[in-house]
């Protein structure tokens, strides 16, 4: 059962990496045609060191959904699908700063 579970959170890396790489298709300045900087290889390496930090689950919910920002950072975002009522972000700077916030009831919180 152990070996189950490991599976399954090597699984929620691999895919959440495999989002991150992705991003490599915002390597370019403006690429939202609204002047966006570039993702770079290294704001993508700063969110994969970031989210290993995390604590991690076999729970399906622990795979954020992982999208590139106007400023050249990454957003991670975990919802609850179950409600929809709880939302947890993590945004991953540039210059390696990450800025946190959750929102439970549709009311967010900096944290």
């Amino acid at each position: 059962m152990e070996t189950q579970a490991r599976v399954r959170k090597s699984s929620v890396i691999m895919t959440t990496f495999e989002e991150l790489d992705d991003l490599l298709n915002w390597a370019f300045d403006d690429w939202n045609g609204r002047k966006a900087k570039a993702i770079t290889k290294e704001t993508i390496q700063l969110a994969k060191d970031y989210f290993l930090t995390l604590p991690k689950s076999d729970n399906p919910i622990d795979i954020p959904d992982v999208s590139a920002m106007q400023d050249g950072s990454i957003c991670f975002m975990w919802v609850n699908r179950i409600n929809g009522d709880s939302i947890e972000l993590s945004e991953v700077k540039p210059d390696g700063r990450v800025l946190n916030a959750s929102s439970y009831d549709k009311k967010f919180s900096q944290i």
